[in-house]
């Protein structure tokens, strides 16, 4: 089986086998909707998170957004 190391934020994870960015998602508790990603600097589109797979050394950059509102 194939071990893929990735650094998520700066924090080093490593999965067996491949994973697309959706799958990275769900695995560490993401919701696609609500993130923008970067992989090796160059910001992906929402509709490459399932075509886009990862590979061993990537450095994705994960950006949660928090909704907010005039009080």
């Amino acid at each position: 089986m194939i071990k893929v190391k990735i650094a998520v934020n700066g924090q080093q994870w490593e999965f067996s086998g491949e994973m697309n960015i959706l799958q990275l998602l769900h695995e560490i508790g993401m919701v696609a909707e609500l993130v923008a990603v970067e992989v090796n600097q160059a910001i992906l589109d929402k509709k490459e998170f399932q075509s886009h797979f990862l590979k061993n050394g990537d450095q994705v950059e994960i950006i949660n957004f928090v909704g907010g509102g005039n009080q």
